[in-house]
């Protein structure tokens, strides 16, 4: 690693050093978190006993952090997919659509194994997104990542086009998607007209004229 290059900690790992100092009443830097999850003394106690009793704790913290983002982002997911098929799944169901079990409303064992799909392909969709964001790339309203590249513009690779992403054209991003007559998932990766795709790059070329790029 490159000398004066932060470590870039997970934000539960963050947000769980944050509780466990207001719990504690403690300061321990975010430059100990390295330290913390590996068992090596940190630098606001003087001896390594010390230093590992705190860290059994600190990572208790960060499995209960971790335990509640993973359920927030399975409910967002959730709330989502409500959105989307006109169903009304209550958040304590989450777990078993995560699963692929049962629940209220379903009427079939092929609706659960689809609603589960469906589930699962937003949760994608939203990792996605925030890997988009993250790197600043633009997400213009009325469009999401793409699924079939998750963002990157490549998949695959041809002499022809090298790795272009047949699904968004190389641009990471699609119409959003709808339901439809045609299910789900709309028209299949690689299947847009022409008028979609100089839709498509007609609007992120408007959205980085705004950004100043």
């Amino acid at each position: 690693m490159p000398e004066g290059k932060p470590i870039r900690y997970k934000k539960e790992y963050k947000e769980a050093l944050r509780r466990f100092n207001e719990r504690k009443g403690l300061n321990i830097p975010e430059s100990d978190i390295g330290n913390l999850t590996i068992w090596k003394q940190i630098s606001t106690v003087a001896t390594l006993e010390e230093s590992n009793h705190l860290t059994a704790e600190y990572l208790d913290t960060v499995k209960a952090v971790q335990k509640e983002f993973d359920r927030n982002f399975k409910l967002k997911a959730l709330h989502i997919l409500n959105e989307r098929t006109g169903r009304n799944i209550p958040d304590e169901w989450v777990d078993e659509i995560q699963q692929a079990y049962n629940f209220p409303g379903a009427t079939s064992h092929n609706d659960i194994i689809t609603t589960h799909n469906q589930f699962v392909d937003i949760k994608n969709e939203l990792r996605n997104r925030a890997k988009m964001e993250k790197a600043g790339k633009l997400i213009p309203d009325g469009y999401q990542v793409c699924g079939r590249c998750g963002g990157s513009g490549r998949y695959s690779f041809n002499l022809r086009d090298q790795d272009r992403c047949y699904g968004c054209g190389g641009k990471g991003v699609v119409p959003t998607k709808k339901k439809s007559g045609k299910g789900w998932h709309g028209d299949k990766p690689g299947h847009k007209s022409a008028s979609i795709k100089a839709k498509t790059n007609n609007v992120l070329r408007q959205a980085q004229i705004r950004s100043g790029e």
